[in-house]
């Protein structure tokens, strides 16, 4: 997986063409762009980028916490509160990129979350259906005669490392859509559990 520069648009596509030669087709990037004081996903900034990745076929990774803005209740909250709600940014990163134009126009793009898990996609994409059908006269949103949640499985994998919630679900979210991962070395990681803990999911 390739870490490129961000503060370049045009670099960092070259980048991805540079490494794309070398094999590689996976590319870590941030969750939110704009929380880091650069151009937002909505921005025609990252143009170079999305063509880029459809053009050598590179998927897109974004990853919890990697805008620098963790979700933290108080400044005297046990660690334990940001810890439990970081996959709450991949939720936000994932409506954030649902519903940009990139997303419509750059029907090759694919796009993983890292480390987001996969219980919360059900009632995400029930949620993105009735704001689509609720909302779309007026925020003029338009998918080309598809619902969010359909274009959603066109695009993005998500990724678990202990979800037995999310494995249950799997069919409401689309088995193509769900990839395991195994964080290694972090204390997250299932490593030396993992026989066992797969077992469960």
């Amino acid at each position: 997986m390739a870490l490129p520069v961000i503060w370049d648009a045009e670099a960092c596509a070259a980048e991805v063409r540079r490494v794309s030669k070398k094999g590689v087709h996976a590319l870590t990037f941030t969750e939110n762009p704009a929380a880091m004081g650069y151009p937002s996903f909505h921005d025609d900034y990252w143009a170079p980028l999305w063509k880029a990745l459809c053009d050598t076929n590179t998927v897109l990774n974004v990853h919890i916490g990697s805008s620098g803005k963790l979700a933290i209740t108080a400044p005297d909250a046990p660690l334990d509160v940001m810890i439990t709600l970081q996959p709450m940014n991949i939720v936000q990163a994932a409506a954030d990129l649902l519903w940009s134009k990139p997303i419509k126009d750059y029907p090759d793009l694919k796009i993983g979350l890292s480390e987001g898990g996969t219980g919360w996609i059900p009632y995400f994409l029930e949620r993105v259906d009735r704001t689509y059908e609720m909302h779309s006269t007026w925020t003029h949103q338009n998918f080309g005669g598809k619902l969010p949640s359909e274009v959603f499985r066109e695009h993005f994998l998500t990724c678990f490392i202990s979800d037995p919630v999310g494995v249950t679900l799997r069919d409401k979210i689309g088995i193509d859509n769900i990839a395991w991962e195994a964080d290694y070395p972090h204390s997250d990681s299932m490593w030396r559990a993992l026989p066992r803990s797969c077992g469960t999911c």
